[in-house]
């Protein structure tokens, strides 16, 4: 659950129109404000006056934005929802509410949320649209204390996909969707995409589990893991939640993305960072991650045998900085907030900058117990969220045109099967019409026939 802070805002009217207009046009609204603080895991409440001064309008979450100017920051102003209007000059006058006052004394006035929980009771008392707004809030994440810790950072994952994504094709998050599972009816999270709604006034922005650009995808459903595609008319995107499952088994990672304007493939994995000190550092090493690396090392050499049996690959086209599609990003383990429509900060590196990291001799990242550590502090250099975007958004990662029509088949095949492929380090000849080899583990059929068994044993009897 969360404590709230409460933020009163009377600007003057040409200001107040302005805002008003800028919510009709479904655009995003911030205002320039006196500095505040929130501790982590406080939400902003405002209280804005938009119509009439000294009457409060709208109700809103606030999210503290950059510095605007000296001495002041800009404040975003989140889900704005017009409700029956409020008049202060009434309550100001009401027995009860002297004690308050100092709430709305001026055009900028911020409390914090120690300071602001009576008030909060007595506004949710008054105003029953007030009360609705909060509660809707208040059960969503309700449903998310009832999140095991596992299952918390799996979610916090899809949500970063789906905001990384949403940037890589250029789109705006917030416009794009809504996150409530009280409001799709819901009454447990089993995903991130359990409380994802697309927002229907956007046309092209729209988050939705199209199934029909990559053969085979038919078959994708949302309890298996997450796909879904994203455009804006020129920038078609596919995305892949892996995590825990038979994708992950194979290829090592937890997500998949697919770009269609360079028919490239980047797959990340992600680790969760502790705090220490003023920092958060992922300590190596780390068993988990060597099976997972050791997949990726399988599939590179899989992929590396594609490319060299390609004769129709463009060496412009397919330029990539890096021969390998494979990034780790690694995230501080903090709260889970999906309606601050915000990606989990992390530092992601390419997994061939992780191996130079744990063959390092030089000390420099060693730990103080002996054993290794990455942290915010001590890695070299790493890309952030903006950076890591804007280089997928221009095809500068990720794996080459030729290796689509492989990882199409790996990735049809574990969906089809619901398990984890061996994948064969050689490939056949491109000219021979059976696909490539994908094989999975099978387990012994029960009743296998007796007779045939047993002329297995003859032959490997002579055989031998």
């Amino acid at each position: 659950m969360f404590d709230i802070a409460v933020h009163y805002l009377n600007p003057s009217q040409s200001r107040a129109n302005t805002l008003r207009k800028t919510i009709g046009a479904a655009e995003e609204i911030s205002e320039a404000v006196r500095e505040i603080s929130l501790r982590p895991g406080e939400r902003l409440l405002g209280f804005l006056c938009l119509r009439n001064r000294d009457v409060i309008s709208h109700v809103c979450w606030g999210r503290r934005g950059h510095k605007a100017a000296t001495q002041l920051r800009r404040l975003n102003l989140d889900s704005p929802k017009e409700i029956s209007p409020i008049n202060v000059s009434e309550l100001r006058s009401r027995e009860g509410w002297s004690e308050f006052i100092r709430f709305f004394d001026g055009r900028d006035v911020f409390h914090s949320a120690d300071d602001s929980r009576e008030f909060i009771a007595k506004m949710r008392a008054e105003s029953q649209d007030v009360d609705l707004f909060i509660k809707a809030a208040e059960t969503d994440y309700g449903l998310i204390d009832e999140l095991s810790q596992d299952e918390i950072q799996i979610v916090r994952q899809e949500h970063d996909a789906v905001e990384m994504a949403l940037r890589i094709a250029n789109m705006t998050p917030r416009k794009s969707y809504r996150w409530s599972p009280s409001q799709q009816g819901k009454t447990a999270i089993t995903s991130f995409f359990t409380g994802l709604e697309p927002a229907s006034h956007m046309e092209d922005d729209v988050v939705r589990w199209d199934v029909a650009r990559i053969p085979g995808y038919d078959l994708l459903r949302e309890t298996v893991f997450g796909h879904y595609v994203l455009e804006d008319g020129g920038t078609i995107l596919h995305t892949f939640h892996a995590n825990k499952n038979a994708l992950e088994h194979t290829l090592g990672v937890d997500l998949i993305y697919f770009n269609e304007q360079h028919e490239s493939f980047v797959l990340v994995q992600y680790k969760m960072a502790e705090p220490q000190g003023n920092t958060h550092v992922f300590r190596f090493p780390d068993k988990q991650l060597e099976k997972e690396i050791d997949r990726m090392d399988r599939t590179m050499e899989v992929l590396a045998n594609e490319v060299a049996a390609a004769t129709n690959q463009s060496a412009a086209f397919d330029f990539r900085l890096t021969a390998s599609p494979f990034f780790l990003k690694i995230c501080p383990r903090d709260a889970f907030e999906p309606d601050e429509n915000e990606q989990v900060k992390g530092m992601i590196i390419p997994i061939d900058m992780w191996k130079a990291v744990t063959a390092d001799t030089t000390n420099k990242f060693l730990g103080p117990a002996g054993g290794g550590i990455l942290s915010f502090d001590n890695c070299p250099r790493y890309f952030d969220n903006t950076q890591f975007i804007s280089i997928m958004q221009s095809g500068w990662v990720g794996t080459s045109s030729v290796a689509r029509s492989f990882l199409e088949q790996v990735i049809t095949e574990i969906i089809n099967s619901g398990k984890s492929l061996v994948l064969a380090a050689k490939l056949r000849s491109r000219k021979e019409e059976t696909p490539a080899p994908v094989r999975t583990k099978k387990k012994a059929r029960k009743g296998v026939n007796k007779r045939k068994a047993k002329t297995v044993e003859r032959k490997a009897k002579r055989g031998a």
